[in-house]
């Protein structure tokens, strides 16, 4: 009977600091939840907010795409980077993949990503970011065609295959500054861009103007839409109404993209602009 009586109080002493257990959990997701709420709700300056770290923007990016086509001859993908000492792969930007007739089945995105002021060598793996496609591992292959080729743009196509290839920093788009910017109608060959589509979202962007940049003491014109971005979302694709793509580069640093966003509210004819962005291109279209 001891012995019985013995194995009961272990039993209530077990199920009784289980309960107090439960309960402590309990208070903490409340209190989480609480301040989650409290948090979400008060205001919050540019200033305080923390810098999303690469996988939080890899999430996001995730979380925007739309699964249906929006480019029958382009897909959207995830490109991740690997270098020497890392262990495993990390996101780094998007790409865009289509068939050129020169070169098979190949993937463009942002030059910088080459930049010169990395150290080493890195490799590229390339992923789909659409849920219902699937494939083999892919890598980021030779490099068919630089800034050089693309008419300064910060542009780069390489063809992808099923083999590691580590690349080489070469890209001279390290450091940049703004410069003059114009504010209106972005034309290609005497016809109109008003508007771009993203291959991510699916979503239609408007066309600002054109933003003149200094790089390495050349001055390279890209296009500027009304589209917010960060780092991250560099080399995501955009189509235009012609077929031609287009390639986004990371929004600048606060202190450049303000005075900018001020300035096209004052000047443009867009007077409800919401963010600022560049992309380089277009790369193929039909503009006649």
């Amino acid at each position: 009977m001891k012995s019985t009586a013995s194995r009961q109080n272990r039993h209530l002493a077990r199920e009784s600091r289980k309960i107090v257990i439960m309960m402590c959990i309990v208070a903490l997701s409340v209190l989480a939840g609480g301040l989650l709420v409290e948090y979400m709700n008060s205001p919050q300056s540019s200033e305080n907010q923390t810098i999303p770290s690469n996988g939080d923007v890899e999430s996001e990016i995730r979380r925007s795409v739309v699964d249906r086509v929006v480019s029958s001859n382009r897909e959207p993908v995830a490109l991740y980077y690997r270098r020497a000492g890392m262990s495993s792969e990390q996101f780094c930007c998007v790409g865009t993949v289509f068939n050129y007739r020169d070169y098979g089945t190949v993937v463009m995105t942002s030059e910088h990503l080459f930049r010169t002021d990395l150290v080493g060598g890195q490799t590229i793996i390339i992923k789909p970011l659409r849920p219902s496609v699937h494939w083999p591992l892919f890598y980021m292959g030779r490099i068919v065609r630089t800034a050089a080729d693309l008419g300064g743009n910060d542009a780069v196509m390489a063809k992808i295959g099923i083999t590691h290839n580590i690349i080489q920093p070469f890209s001279p788009y390290v450091f940049s500054e703004a410069g003059t910017n114009f504010y209106g109608d972005v034309v290609i060959k005497h016809t109109k861009i008003p508007t771009l589509r993203s291959l991510v979202s699916g979503k239609e962007v408007r066309t600002i103007g054109y933003c003149q940049q200094i790089i390495e003491n050349n001055n390279q014109v890209f296009v500027m839409i009304d589209y917010p971005s960060r780092a991250g979302q560099s080399g995501t694709g955009f189509i235009d109404d012609h077929d031609g793509l287009w390639i986004l580069h990371a929004s600048p640093e606060p202190d450049i993209a303000l005075p900018m966003l001020e300035e096209c509210r004052k000047l443009s004819h867009v007077t409800n602009v919401t963010a600022m962005s560049t992309v380089s291109g277009p790369f193929g279209g039909n503009y006649d």
